[in-house]
């Protein structure tokens, strides 16, 4: 689950953004850069921009002193050796998040895992289901473990889920929304990838060009909470905001 917390602070906004999972946590705090003293000359027209104010990555589902990992405080960042602690970097730029600088670090597998963690979500605001909308034409497809932003690659990621993910899953919800159809992918010569549904009652299959929105915007929710994780055979929900 991702929180935010925004709290005013002598004048000063931040916003902390905490990830927790079974294994690692993570917690970033974004603010304002400082004031430069003397200001510099010319002025940077970035003040605006929010840096890394603090990071900490933990082990187990819940932040506590004793269980932080690496913590990163303005430009420094520390490793927890036992019961010591480590500096693994004193420059680390403000606009700059530690993964810049520990994600490859074989001494710090932790850092590694919350990244590809995060590096692994997708979120989903709206998808377009209009005459004119990518999802209604046939698309060049490769495999698709994780659905483009505005699901252009539908047919191709529901034809990945078949074959390399839960496709008994993906049948059943099929079946549950339109009882007695069937979907169907057909990959074209050249890499054209086609959706079409057959429905109960109808006597040929619709494409997606002449599916309703509903039953698109469904098949395409299906695609999205149904992403092949890469390497990690299952997938992670993932929601659409309307």
């Amino acid at each position: 689950m991702f929180h935010e917390k925004i709290s005013p602070k002598q004048s000063v906004l931040r916003g902390t953004f905490h990830h927790s999972g079974d294994d690692f946590g993570y917690s970033v705090t974004l603010g304002f850069p400082p004031p430069e003293i003397p200001p510099p000359n010319p002025p940077s027209a970035f003040t605006l921009d929010p840096v890394f104010k603090r990071e900490c990555i933990w082990a187990g589902p819940f932040l506590r002193p004793a269980s932080v990992l690496i913590d990163r405080d303005g430009p420094v960042v520390r490793r927890r050796v036992t019961r010591e602690w480590e500096v693994l970097a004193q420059q680390v730029s403000l606009y700059e998040s530690l993964f810049s600088y520990l994600g490859k670090d074989r001494h710090s597998p932790e850092v590694f895992e919350v990244r590809e963690t995060i590096r692994s979500w997708r979120f989903y605001d709206h998808f377009r289901t209009d005459i004119d909308a990518p999802t209604r034409r046939p698309q060049l497809g490769t495999r698709t473990p994780i659905m483009h932003h505005d699901g252009r690659d539908l047919a191709a990621a529901l034809q990945t889920i078949r074959e390399i993910g839960d496709s008994e899953a993906l049948n059943a919800a099929i079946e549950d929304a339109f009882p007695g159809s069937v979907l169907k992918i057909d990959a074209e010569a050249g890499g054209l990838f086609t959706l079409t549904l057959q429905q109960e009652g109808l006597l040929r299959p619709l494409t997606a060009a002449e599916l309703s929105d509903g039953t698109l915007r469904y098949l395409l929710l299906i695609a999205a909470s149904r992403n092949v994780i890469r390497g990690k055979g299952k997938c992670r929900a993932l929601n659409e905001f309307f």
